[in-house]
Formats: structure tokens, C-alpha cells, sequence
């Protein structure tokens, strides 16, 4: 608690200043969460208790009877009595905790249990015997270390200081209306303490404006919740998800690229010079305008001419001087490393030079003065006539 408020107390140390404190305390430490825990510790603790009792009940086998051995017959083994479970020693209860209790139990076992606890405020107490109450435990611990904080430490348990328990749980442990101050101001002694500022400086009314108590206009989140309202609330703004950026192939660097490299080396010196001053560029360099991993990229981008506004600037290098300055590195790029314009496609020597295909007539479909059928003509129908009479005339004999 000591630690705690004087941590809290160097936010504002000027009269004329206020300050909030945030506290993040886990989840464990609220008295919701450890009646849940006790509640799952009982059951898991009667769980291996009903184990224990079936166990111990369970149908053994009925032992069988020795045969005795004649005394006429040497070789007869003489059997050695079985030791049941009447005459068998009975177990400790260490014995039966060991053989109840298997692998995954073994992480359940609280070594703080049978730890005596400091006692909660009473339900129902007036504002005065909670005090009353509370400043006696604290005391207590403070002067005298209880046996269970002894114990604490040797098995390694994790429990919090008395106060610092009631300061976390107030709104639960106090009668009332509960506030935060209230353990912290029993702890200290705040509420017994008398102000002595009208000693140091009787000549004034007042007193002493340096030792004078004054109270906080704000106290905390339960006297003043409007003022918390709108304090430590954490709403971050779901990201968009953003196009991912170009893959560059290696290339060979020609002079072009690197004339754009010296312009854009320029540029970040100039602005550097006149953003943060020379003497920032001769101590720095200049980083601060642009770095050297940015520079590369859009070099390395302008030879693939991937950046054409500054839209495909911001997705190609996240350069973070884009509103002040993009509109200049894409003049440079258009400068350096301009868009190629596709030449006009050259005619074919093969392709008559006139492409105006009106002046042909269209073929018209022939047919055969013979036979009347298209896709031959008359002559042709002759030819192919005395050729197969001549070859049958030929091979004729």
C-alpha cells in the first residue's frame, strides 16, 4: 500500500493541479472471482471425497483357505497366509491422499488453504466500527507479522497486504456508501490526523497555505462517477485491411535510376534543411524526412512504374510525409522515370497499303453448267472427265 500511494501521489504534487490514477489489478483478486474459486475448490474436493468412499467400499474378493500340510508329508510346501484386508496395517491419510489422488489432481492442491485468513469486515457495522475495526487489523500487521504471512513465504503462496485487499474490494466490503480512499485513509491514520497549519503561521487566518490539508475536489470512481465516465476507455478503431504491396524482381540499374536516386537525395536534404534546420541535418542526417529504406523502395517502384499517384505511394512504402510532400516526389518520379508511350504499330510489307476493303468485290458463288451444282464449273467437269477416259483407255488391254 506504502509502494502503491506514493507512486500514485508524484501524478500532481501543485495545489492547482488533479490527477487520475488508473490501478489494473487481476482478475483473481475481486471477491467475485475467489467465492467462484472456493466454489470450484469445494467441488473438486468432494469429487475426490466420493472417489475415497467408493474405494474404500469396494467388493473384494473373499480370501482363500491355506491347506495345512500333513506332518507325515516333508516335501508339501507349507503355503504362507495371504494378509487380507482385515489384517493389513490401515493406510495414513497421507497414504490415502497419494493413491486417491492422480497427476491432475496434483495441480489443485492449494498450499494456502488451511491458512488462517484475516477476517472481512462485518455486514451491517457503522461507519465508525469499520474504521474502528480495520485500523486494528492493520496495525496488527504492520507491528506484528501474522503466523499465516510467516508461512506465505516459505511456501511461496501469493496473498495481498490486508489493505491493499480492502482498497481493491471496496465496493463489496464497505457498509454504506463505499469509497476508495476509505482503507487508505484507516491505514495512514489520515482521518485521526489534525491539521497543524494555524501553528505555522498564526499571524494568518488561514494558516499556513503550504501545510494546510486540503481534499481533492474529485475522489474517486464510486463518490464521483461522472468524472470517470469517459477516463481509460479503450475503443481502438478496427484497421482496414490494406493492399499489400508490389513484388519488385531484381533489376539492373541504369541512368535513370540513378539520376532519380540523386533527386531524391536532394530533396530530403532540402527539406530537412528547411523542416528541422541545418544543424538537424549536419547532427542527423536526414531520417527524419526520409529514410534510406523509403528511398530505395520508391526507386525501386519508379523503375516499374508502379507509382502513379499518391495513393500507390502510401500502399507502396507507408511513407509517413506523404500529405506534406508526395505531390513532389511524383513529380520527380514523372521527371526521371516517365511512362513509356507505346509506339504506332508499323504495317505489314506483305499487307497492301490500302485498308479499304469496299473497292473488292465479293466472289460469287459459280455453279456448274453441266451438272448445275456449286463448287465446280463446266471446264473443270470436261477436264476430269477425259482424264479418267484416258487412263481407263491406258490401262485398257
Amino acid at each position: 500500500m506504502c509502494t502503491l500511494w506514493q507512486r500514485l501521489g508524484r501524478a500532481a504534487r501543485a495545489f492547482h493541479l488533479t490527477a487520475k490514477a488508473l490501478f489494473l489489478v487481476e482478475p483473481k483478486r475481486f471477491d467475485v472471482n475467489i467465492e467462484k474459486a472456493e466454489a470450484r475448490a469445494a467441488k473438486r474436493a468432494a469429487a475426490v471425497k466420493k472417489r475415497k468412499h467408493s474405494s474404500d467400499h469396494a467388493d473384494q474378493p473373499p480370501p482363500k483357505r491355506a491347506a495345512v500340510a500333513s506332518p507325515d508329508a516333508p516335501n508339501v510346501p507349507v503355503p504362507i497366509p495371504t494378509p487380507t484386508a482385515d489384517s493389513s496395517a490401515p493406510a495414513t491419510a497421507d497414504d490415502d491422499n497419494t493413491s486417491l489422488a492422480g497427476p491432475d489432481d496434483a495441480d489443485d492442491v492449494d498450499d494456502t488453504s488451511d491458512l488462517p485468513l484475516t477476517p472481512h469486515p462485518r455486514s451491517g457495522a457503522s461507519r465508525a466500527e469499520y474504521r474502528t475495526e480495520r485500523r486494528a487489523v492493520y496495525e496488527a500487521a504492520v507491528t506484528h507479522e501474522p503466523v499465516w504471512k510467516r508461512q506465505l513465504k516459505k511456501k511461496g503462496a501469493d496473498r495481498l497486504e490486508q489493505a491493499l485487499d480492502d482498497f481493491i474490494n471496496a465496493p463489496t466490503r464497505q457498509p454504506g456508501n463505499p469509497c476508495y480512499r476509505e482503507p487508505i485513509m484507516v491505514f495512514f491514520g489520515n482521518d485521526e490526523t489534525v491539521s497543524t497549519h494555524v501553528q505555522c503561521r498564526p499571524d494568518l487566518p488561514a494558516g499556513c497555505p503550504r501545510c494546510v490539508v486540503s481534499n481533492s475536489k474529485i475522489c474517486c470512481e464510486l463518490c464521483s462517477p461522472d468524472e470517470f465516465a469517459d477516463f481509460a476507455q479503450v475503443d481502438i478503431p478496427k484497421a482496414k485491411p490494406q493492399a499489400s504491396r508490389s513484388r519488385i524482381p531484381n533489376y539492373s540499374t541504369d541512368a535513370s535510376d540513378m539520376a532519380l536516386r540523386a533527386a531524391l537525395h536532394s530533396f530530403r536534404k532540402s527539406r530537412t534543411a528547411e523542416v528541422f534546420g541545418p544543424f538537424h541535418f549536419r547532427k542527423h542526417g536526414a531520417g527524419g524526412i526520409m529514410a534510406n529504406e523509403v528511398l530505395d523502395r520508391i526507386a525501386d517502384c519508379a523503375h516499374f512504374h508502379k507509382i502513379q499517384t499518391t495513393a500507390d505511394l502510401a500502399r507502396e512504402t507507408d511513407w509517413h510525409r506523404i500529405t506534406e510532400d508526395g505531390t513532389q516526389i511524383l513529380a520527380l518520379i514523372t521527371q526521371h522515370r516517365p511512362i513509356p508511350v507505346p509506339a504506332a504499330p508499323t504495317p505489314h510489307p506483305l499487307l497492301p497499303l490500302n485498308t479499304n476493303t469496299s473497292v473488292y468485290s465479293t466472289p460469287k458463288n459459280r455453279k456448274c453448267s453441266k451438272c448445275g451444282l456449286s463448287g465446280h464449273i463446266g471446264m473443270l467437269f470436261s477436264m476430269f472427265s477425259r482424264i479418267a477416259i484416258s487412263k481407263i483407255t491406258l490401262f485398257s488391254f
